[in-house]
């Protein structure tokens, strides 16, 4: 471990501070600080630095570059999600080949997507309705789930064949298409491809990034072009690196809270079962915990850092006060005081050799009152090198 490098970083990623800054970019060596960044034309990074020193970074040295997220909801955008990793904005269209399903992108015009390769498409939020049946299915707004398979897609209406045969259903009733069981990794590229995340939820490859201007980035995908305001950029990961979301490891640990109380940590949801939010922004993966937790996973030697953010849950932490805490193998690695009206701490933590990750939650001077701690977007960043996902 480099604990040099890991005091900087705790300082640096102070509550009080880290607001400051616009982005975290990670080398194959180092964590950059920067307040704002832009693409050059070489592909590599353009950026003023916390002490507001210019920075440039080379292509070649860039694994990820991790910008702040605003607080747009994306829970209303209907979106296709690949096998592959990708969750694509797009309007389920009215006409469709046989196996394969059409959409109509804003980002990418006209998809059309052989079934196989999708694992859901979401139309509408749904309401939380009884356990699902086997994919492929089809979720409807009020709930229901209906094991069907998708035959034919019209103007107004789906065709679907069910176990008591043939039935349409209105797309108005629509929530989601559910053809995969298995939700997908968050990165599976193959080759030199680009995964670029936007703060409406998209997460995207495509084969190139071009800089037409300080603002503005071209994706290019195939054939396929189209322009991105940088500012709608949550996340670039270079062809190099790879990605992969800690709560969808092995969860070990648990803990014992007041009165002697069992704590179970809850994956991709708040302590309480609801969605995770931090201050004005919302997440779709985590873990939410409470005092005192321990939640351990492992790790091989492919990862070298971990990012994300934790804070008190702003419904149910409001009045919380406790401490969180990150420890690498026996070392602690992180540590921030948090309470109820914050908006967040950023982590960024380089990993070294550790073998295991604990996260940590400890009592503050209220005992457990209002401490639900949401351990956000926890992501493990490594090379590409032999490394799947």
């Amino acid at each position: 471990m480099h604990l040099a490098l890991l005091t900087v970083l705790w300082l640096a990623l102070d509550p009080s501070e880290s607001a400051r800054y616009g982005a975290v970019v990670f080398t194959g060596k180092d964590v950059v600080i920067v307040r704002t960044w832009e693409l050059r034309p070489d592909l590599g990074v353009k950026a003023v630095g916390a002490t507001g020193d210019p920075i440039a970074i080379p292509s070649s040295a860039l694994l990820v570059l991790s910008a702040d997220i605003d607080a747009s909801s994306t829970s209303i955008l209907p979106r296709v999600t690949l096998r592959g990793g990708e969750v694509i904005a797009a309007e389920l269209a009215a006409d469709q080949a046989q196996g394969r399903l059409a959409f109509v992108s804003p980002l990418w015009g006209r998809l059309d997507i052989p079934m196989g390769q999708i694992a859901e498409y979401s139309a509408a939020p749904a309401i939380a309705g009884r356990q699902h049946p086997d994919a492929p299915f089809i979720l409807l707004r009020n709930g229901d789930a209906v094991a069907a398979r998708v035959e034919k897609v019209g103007p107004k209406e789906l065709t679907v064949n069910t176990e008591f045969g043939r039935t349409q259903i209105d797309r108005s009733a629509l929530a989601a298409i559910v053809l995969s069981a298995e939700p997908p990794p968050i990165d599976a590229r193959q080759g030199q491809v680009y995964l670029v995340e936007l703060t409406d939820g998209q997460r995207v490859y495509c084969d190139e990034l071009l800089a037409a201007s300080e603002r503005v980035i071209i994706l290019r995908r195939g054939d396929a072009r189209c322009r991105v305001d940088q500012r709608a950029i949550r996340r670039i990961v270079w062809p190099g690196a790879t990605i992969a979301c800690a709560s969808a490891m092995e969860l070990g640990g648990n803990g014992v809270g007041y009165f002697g109380r069992s704590v179970i940590p809850c994956r991709d949801r708040n302590a309480r079962g609801g969605p995770l939010r931090l201050g004005h922004r919302w997440f779709t993966r985590g873990i939410g915990t409470r005092s005192r937790s321990r939640v351990t996973f492992k790790l091989d030697a492919r990862w070298t850092y971990l990012q994300g953010w934790v804070g008190l849950d702003p419904w149910l932490g409001r009045t919380g006060h406790c401490t969180a805490a990150v420890m690498a193998d026996d070392e602690q690695v992180f540590r921030a005081k948090l309470r109820g009206a914050d908006e967040g701490v950023r982590l960024a933590i380089p990993l070294g050799r550790a073998k295991q990750i604990e996260l940590r939650t400890d009592f503050g001077p209220r005992g457990d009152l209002g401490d639900y701690v949401n351990w956000c977007d926890l992501l493990l960043i490594g090379q590409r090198s032999g490394a799947g996902q």
